[in-house]
């Protein structure tokens, strides 16, 4: 029974080791948001936003700010509702590298009320960014498929870690004939925690031939687009490389609320 064990340990570790597809990630990320002090505050009292931000992707962020959104213009916010972080750069897992970290700090002061009242909002993080999905996917000849029985398929992909991930798909056998045109198929998922602006991402495509460059994601969350390639005129088998470049602005929120006591009377 324990040899049987160590045996079927080891194919689930092999099999583990085909999968060819990269992965994605979340780019940047609020690691976390916190006021103080905790729990009720007086009206005039000023009190601290901190609000800590990381790069978690392989890629450089450009243009990260942090804006408060949903407080009245009662509240006095500084140095003002909006912070300029600039860029941040990218994580480097070969070198256990972590990316950017960034500490964004406020100081808040509420207005007076006749009431206690609870003020909602958020803390919204805004950066650019760029995602690109490289691949290799083969072709074989009529003859080479009947002589070794070679399908070709798709031979590798990987994608940049980010929100936004990208694959694509193929048929199990590519044999080169006919027009050579062999459909395929790029899948977009949005795999972060926040949205693209507008929901629309536009494509940079080499390799493949699209209808069109642009995509909706649908909900927020995925998106697919039909391409093919030109495989004609293999006389064996040839790897044809394919690149999928989008850059997008994304945005997290991370909620805030706060509750302030009614203006004493004395």
């Amino acid at each position: 029974m324990k040899r049987l064990l160590i045996f079927l340990l080891l194919i689930l570790v092999f099999l583990a080791g085909c999968t060819t597809s990269g992965g994605g990630g979340s780019g940047v990320i609020i690691r976390s948001t916190s006021i103080l002090p905790d729990g009720s505050v007086e009206p005039g009292i000023p009190i601290s936003l901190n609000t800590i931000v990381q790069n978690s992707g392989i890629g450089t962020a450009r243009n990260v700010r942090l804006e408060i959104v949903g407080l009245t213009d009662e509240w006095l916010i500084s140095p003002g509702r909006t912070q300029n972080i600039g860029d941040m750069f990218a994580a480097d897992p070969s070198r256990n590298s972590p990316g950017s970290e960034t500490s964004v700090d406020w100081t808040l002061t509420a207005p007076g009320k006749s009431n206690d009242i609870t003020y909602s909002g958020y803390v919204r993080l805004t950066y650019s960014y760029e995602t690109t999905l490289d691949a290799q996917i083969q072709a074989v000849s009529s003859n080479e498929y009947k002589q070794s029985g070679q399908k070709g398929g798709i031979v590798s992909q990987s994608v940049t870690s980010g929100p936004i991930s990208i694959s694509v798909t193929a048929p199990n056998a590519i044999i080169s004939g006919g027009t050579g045109r062999i459909p395929i198929q790029f899948s977009i998922q949005n795999i972060g925690s926040g949205k693209v602006r507008s929901d629309r991402l536009t494509l940079t495509i080499t390799g493949a031939t699209c209808s069109r460059t642009d995509v909706t994601l649908i909900e927020g969350t995925s998106a697919s687009l039909s391409c093919s390639i030109n495989t004609a005129g293999v006389n064996d088998l040839k790897n044809f490389p394919i690149s999928v470049k989008t850059s997008y602005e994304y945005r997290i929120e991370s909620p805030i609320s706060i509750t302030v006591l009614k203006t004493p009377k004395f």
